[in-house]
């Protein structure tokens, strides 16, 4: 809370809104949002699953060892789970980017 709101151009998470919960990922895009100029960006990476939840397996080693390890609320997300998060918490222009191995960049605006 120590960001002033609306001042910033850009927030970059990497490879950690998995760790948490829908409720807690949520927390974390509002305050984006809310700490985004008009027009800013939102960039985030993570690995993904597919639509079907049927793989890669790095997703499902990285959701075993959230659920395990990590406070057991967190999970690998596909990528239109992640746009649906998006849109919740007003972001628009979504757009996926498919990275090396599993990563999925996202990147969506105020």
């Amino acid at each position: 809370d120590e960001w002033v709101s609306g001042t910033y151009d850009c927030v970059l998470v990497l490879h950690f809104l998995g760790i948490w919960s829908v409720d807690k990922v949520m927390y974390i895009m509002n305050k984006s949002y809310e700490k985004l100029k008009p027009g800013g960006t939102l960039i985030w990476a993570c690995p993904t699953y597919d639509e079907h939840f049927s793989g890669p397996l790095h997703a499902g080693v990285n959701s075993a060892y959230m659920h395990c390890c990590v406070g057991g609320k967190g999970r690998m997300r596909t990528v239109s789970e992640w746009q649906d998060i998006a849109h919740k918490a007003n972001f628009k222009n979504f757009v996926d980017f498919h990275g090396p191995k599993t990563d999925h960049w996202f990147v969506v605006t105020k």
